[in-house]
């Protein structure tokens, strides 16, 4: 499984971001999701990150229609990182857009000589 690209979008709230990605990262990846999560000051850039497959936004930086992927607004993160809605708002997303794929009830019936055939 390839790992999802998240990218969190603020201003200046640098620190913030941070603190953000390290507590998103240990939510998501609990849930068995394999992410990589960045973030981009839009002072510093506006362009549209290509390769993101969710964009989390703190201030309101984007359009959904100028993106190409789910763009969500965390704001209330700012104020609580334990903000309910908005952590369900993202796990809703995840589970529409990018399923897991339970793998512990699969019984694979194969050999070995099967696969060199």
């Amino acid at each position: 499984m390839q790992k999802l690209h998240i990218r969190i979008v603020g201003g200046w709230c640098g620190n913030r971001m941070i603190i953000i990605r390290d507590y998103l990262e240990q939510l998501i990846t609990a849930r068995g999701y394999q992410i990589r999560i960045d973030y981009q000051s839009i002072w510093e850039s506006n362009v549209v990150c290509p390769t993101a497959d969710l964009m989390l936004q703190l201030i309101p930086a984007f359009k959904q229609e100028d993106v190409h992927c789910p763009l969500l607004n965390v704001r209330p993160f700012l104020r609580d990182l334990d903000h309910e809605e908005t952590i369900v708002m993202i796990f809703d997303n995840l589970e529409k857009h990018y399923p897991l794929v339970k793998n512990d009830s699969v019984t694979l019936n194969f050999s070995v000589e099967t696969l060199v055939e």
